[in-house]
């Protein structure tokens, strides 16, 4: 018997050209990092996206991270939510103080489950 099939990275082609999507919802797909890691590289080079909800996916530290890393180069993402995923509370900081502009402090961000409980405002 076999577990659950991992889901493949995503194709981040798409979102890195894309002129017009604002916003993204990904919630529940299974993405886990590898997927993280994909939509992060389309991150650096993307212009139009304002949110993206990437929730339940099983995401790990090391998406999380790479997550981090893209929005230092990303400057128009406004809100980002990563609830129920395995980022861990240091991770989530991390990314929390990734967006240069980040309002909410890196407590409020954290509900004691080691999850990001709501959409992090990244910039105004």
């Amino acid at each position: 018997m076999q577990g659950p099939a991992q889901a493949s990275p995503l194709e981040p082609d798409a979102l890195r050209e894309n002129s017009t999507l604002q916003e993204l919802d990904l919630m529940g797909n299974s993405i886990r990092d590898a997927g993280a890691e994909s939509i992060a590289m389309a991150l650096r080079e993307n212009s139009t996206l304002k949110k993206l909800q990437m929730g339940g996916n099983d995401i790990g530290a090391v998406g999380a991270q790479a997550i981090a890393d893209a929005l230092r180069q990303n400057s128009t993402l406004q809100q980002l939510e990563l609830s129920v995923n395995g980022i861990g509370a240091a991770r989530a900081v991390v990314v929390a103080r990734a967006g240069a502009d980040a309002e909410a402090e890196p407590q409020d961000m954290l509900d004691g489950r080691d999850t990001l409980p709501f959409c992090a405002r990244l910039r105004t």
